[in-house]
């Protein structure tokens, strides 16, 4: 079951920002939102062992792959 969604209104300017910080075209705007409110708040969650690549913000690099826990 897909949690429940809402529309909200932004500006044509603000939709086109948004279309910047997609890290691939058909990245949703609920992940890029999320990405850029967990950067701002500092909330950012690695994989067990994993260590951010240091870029020139020191933050999450969509040109890195990250390794995901094991399942156990």
């Amino acid at each position: 079951m897909k949690p429940a969604a809402t529309t909200i209104k932004v500006t044509r300017e603000l939709k086109d920002r948004l279309d910047r910080c997609k890290v691939h075209p058909r990245e949703p705007y609920n992940d890029v939102i999320a990405r850029i409110l967990d950067e701002r708040e500092g909330e950012m969650v690695y994989a067990a062992g994993t260590v951010p690549a240091s870029g020139p913000s020191g933050g999450f690099n969509p040109a890195v792959c990250y390794r995901l826990p094991d399942e156990k």
